[in-house]
This record gives C-alpha cells, structure tokens and sequence, in this order.
C-alpha cells in the first residue's frame, strides 16, 4: 500500500510541478542557434557538436541528424539568438556551385535573328550553332563554332558563319550575367527555292556580340539566354525568267540565343 501511495504521489508532482523533476531539460529564455557558411554560398543551421580545428566541423540539423563539413570549404561560423518558440534547428540549402571555371566547354543553341528586310517587313529567321572552346578563367575562354541559318525562312537566304568566339562570367553565382562576342566569315551556299535558282553566291564579315545570363552551376549542362547584335554580310547571284541579277545583303539583326551549355 504505501508503494502504491507513493507512486500516486510522483504521478502528481509531475502533473503539477513538471520543473521540479525535469528542470534540466528546460531551456532557457534565449537560446543560441549556430550558422555555418560554406565558400560555394550553402548555409546551414543547427547545433555544432564538434569542431577539430583545419581538419573537420561537426554539426546536428532538424532530426538528429550529423552532418560534417571539411574545414577548407567552411566560409565562417555565427551564432544567433533565437527565443525558446522560435528555435527550430534546421539546414538552409543552396543549391551547390559546381561550374568549371576552366576547361573544355561545348555550347549548343537555337538562334533567332530579328530584323526588317529590303521590304520593311520584319522577318524572325532561325539558325542552330555549335561553338567548342577553352575557358580559361571564369572571366575569359576562347573557342571556335559553326553556323547555319537563315536570314529570311523560305525565300534561301542561307548562311554557313565559321567564327572565333571570345566569352567569360561574371560573378561566382548560380546565376551570373555572361557575355560572348563573335566574329568571322559567314559563307552563303547555293540554295534553289520556288521560282528562284540560286547560281552563285558569296558570303562576308559576321560579327555577333551577346549580353545575358548562365542559369545552374553544376559542372554538367547548364542554360545561357542571350540578345546581341548580328550583322552579316553576304551576295547572291539569282537567275530568273527575266534573267541573272545580283543582291548584295548586310544583315543588321537583333539576336535572341538559347543556349545549352555543357
């Protein structure tokens, strides 16, 4: 009897005066909440457990879990005050930067160059390129690419541009305003279309500088949209029914570039 007298009394005194029994595991009014900053921009937030100085940081996140971080990609290390109903440890990921800042690099994209022909019309025509190249830093790479587009779907004013590209980044981000500039020689092949046979023709200077952003970071494909300038030069003798007649052409565009970059 008196064992069970004095069960009902522990029973009661942890109903009412939970403090007594668990003082220990009440926290207090302010609680400090760590803040570990990586180089690549990830930041994450908990407790941390362990820290062996140049080797290693140890640190638990929401669940108990432990994450451990090597000392060489830790950026620093804060501390912030948090009140008892505000404290929910917890990592904030960024998605990691992992672009190749030097190396080979292989661009694919789908050019739409916009402008108004001899007619005042306005014409969108379309082209797909391919440019290989080196980048040496992230500020400057040089490569080679190859072209093939037309000026006016449909009526053959087609151009084979062959071209040295110059491009760089500008910020360490995962999103970072680019630019390429473009310059060589476009040359113009003999295309037959409806009504028109195209005996000959004769290609020129194609120069295209490019302004706009990288999108991802990861070291495989990533995404570039570009506007720029496009101004081609190019010739085509045509022969018709009323005979043969040449056309000169400069091609002042503006151009609209999507990219995959990898």
């Amino acid at each position: 009897m008196n064992c069970i007298k004095s069960l009902k009394v522990i029973i009661l005194a942890c109903l009412f005066f939970p403090n007594i029994n668990f003082a220990q595991d009440v926290p207090s009014d302010i609680k400090y909440i760590d803040i570990v900053h990586l180089k690549d921009g990830s930041e994450f937030r908990g407790k941390i457990i362990e820290y062996k100085h140049g080797e290693y940081l140890k640190m638990e996140i929401l669940g108990g879990q432990i994450v451990e971080f090597p000392a060489k990609k830790i950026k620093k290390t804060v501390q912030q005050p948090y009140g008892d109903s505000a404290y929910i440890p917890k990592a904030v990921k960024t998605r990691e930067y992992r672009f190749r800042e030097s190396g080979i690099y292989n661009e694919t994209s789908v050019q739409f160059p916009n402008g108004f022909n001899s007619w005042s019309t306005w014409i969108t025509g379309i082209g797909i390129h391919h440019v290989t190249g080196y980048q040496h830093n992230r500020w400057i790479g040089g490569g080679i690419g190859l072209g093939f587009e037309t000026f006016y779907p449909g009526y053959g004013e087609v151009i084979v541009p062959l071209y040295a590209e110059a491009r760089g980044y500008l910020m360490k981000k995962n999103v970072t305003p680019f630019y390429s500039v473009s310059l060589g020689y476009g040359f113009a092949p003999k295309i037959e279309v409806s009504n028109i046979n195209r005996v000959g023709g004769r290609g020129g200077l194609m120069f295209n500088p490019n302004i706009g952003y990288r999108f991802g970071a990861s070291n495989g494909a990533n995404f570039t949209l570009s506007l720029g300038y496009k101004l081609q030069k190019a010739s085509f003798t045509e022969e018709r029914w009323s005979g043969t007649f040449k056309r000169n052409y400069t091609y002042n565009r503006v151009n609209l570039k999507l990219g995959l970059l990898f």
